[in-house]
């Protein structure tokens, strides 16, 4: 068994100052204060708190277009990702997906995200993350359903989301803020530039567009019986969330509005908000600040968005400004999101649970030294090399067997 001594833990029950934790199988066997066996590495001024839970990433297209016009192949794209997420403290991350927001977006076409979700699949076993997918589908795109739906019936997606992406209406209610965005959007991501007559056009389209409901309830038809979480996404109304739990959703992200947010969490949804607006403090597109969603109560969980470092950064910054005690904050990033998706277990330090866990150093500011994911150490820095002698002695610690792969 592996032994950390000298730790600050952060359980479900608060902060053990002073704790050993003990890791055996690639699960937390034990939990001590006292008694601590003869051998133990001590880790004096870091804590250990829970990997943390993404449920929405929306990284992995990014990261194959990182400049209009150059693309970068899925598996290389993939592995630099993991990479991000691992340092950033994430020991499991659902990639949001996005099935065709219309049929001009090829970087998010039913060809696109199905490659993008074959290449997690088949190098799962080989990342340093436990990579689930998570299927976004535009529901004015009924084609786009047919694929998605064979995709959920061979068990190759973990949780599916509803999105709504009609301007006047969800995350785009304010038309002018829309009409910046699109303009911006298209600049940067496929470097193009629009004009503001044109952006009309599309928006007078895309509210021409039928809602394709009958390829939404196929979906959440399977998705159901095959028990895969559904979301809703950036409901605005409570008549809106209302309609996607009548369509089996048990998650809101990102409601836009605090009307929306109650209705959820008086339907018994588990609300989602950014990362990033929670350290911030406020939305990008100007709708409700995760932080406000925090001080009333209405917030369950905080993602990556798009910004993999937020979540750490996002939960501290509750705590220090009061909103919430760091267990609670910390709740939002590890299990909350766990349990939402059906994830028992890890997300809390406990024994008996996988061992998924960071070092962090609190003071004078947050850094991440190390993460291991059941047990194994995916990243460590030179700071936690030197504080600990590892390898403790020739050859290196005698529990680690340098010839084991680094995920089993």
């Amino acid at each position: 068994m592996l032994w950390f001594k000298d730790l600050s833990i952060l359980t479900p029950e608060g902060l053990v100052e002073h704790g050993a934790l003990g890791i055996e199988n690639g699960l937390i066997a034990e939990i001590r204060t006292h008694q601590v066996p003869t051998g133990a590495i001590s880790l004096h001024g870091l804590t250990a708190i829970p990997g943390l839970v993404d449920l929405h990433g929306d990284m992995i297209e990014r990261e194959s277009l990182p400049r209009p016009g150059s693309p970068i192949p899925p598996d290389i794209a993939l592995i630099e990702l993991d990479k991000k997420l691992a340092t950033s403290g994430i020991t499991t991350a659902f990639a949001a997906i996005s099935f065709a927001w219309g049929q001009d977006d090829l970087l998010r076409s039913e060809e696109s995200a199905t490659r993008f979700i074959e290449t997690i699949l088949t190098n799962r076993g080989s990342l340093l993350v436990d990579h689930f997918v998570h299927a976004r589908f535009a529901i004015t795109n009924p084609m786009a359903g047919i694929v998605l739906e064979k995709l959920l019936a061979h068990d190759k997606v973990h949780m599916v989301s509803l999105m709504d992406h009609t301007p006047g209406q969800g995350q785009y209610r304010d038309i002018e803020a829309y009409i910046t965005f699109a303009i911006d959007w298209a600049k940067r991501t496929e470097g193009v530039t629009l004009t503001r007559s044109q952006v009309m056009d599309h928006i007078k389209a895309a509210q021409e567009t039928p809602k394709a409901y009958e390829a939404v309830r196929a979906i959440t038809q399977v998705a159901r019986k095959k028990a895969i979480p559904i979301a809703s996404h950036d409901d605005d109304t409570p008549e809106k969330v209302e309609l996607m739990v009548n369509l089996g959703a048990t998650i809101c992200e990102f409601p836009v509005s605090m009307a929306a947010a109650r209705a959820a969490r008086g339907h018994g949804l588990a609300t989602i908000m950014g990362a990033p607006n929670a350290w911030r403090g406020t939305s990008h597109s100007g709708n409700l600040s995760a932080r406000e969603a925090a001080i009333h109560g209405q917030l369950d969980i905080l993602t990556s968005d798009y910004y993999p470092p937020s979540m750490l950064m996002a939960a501290f910054k509750l705590d220090q400004q009061g909103i919430l005690s760091l267990p609670k904050a910390m709740e939002l990033i590890t299990r909350n999101p766990a349990r939402a998706v059906g994830l028992v277990d890890r997300g809390s330090l406990m024994p008996g649970l996988r061992a998924d866990f960071i070092l962090v150093q609190t003071d004078p500011q947050l850094r991440i030294h190390a993460i291991f994911r059941e047990g194994i150490p995916v990243f460590a820095d030179g700071f936690f090399h030197r504080i600990v002698g590892w390898p403790p002695h020739q050859g290196g610690h005698p529990d680690i067997d340098p010839n084991e792969p680094l995920i089993r």
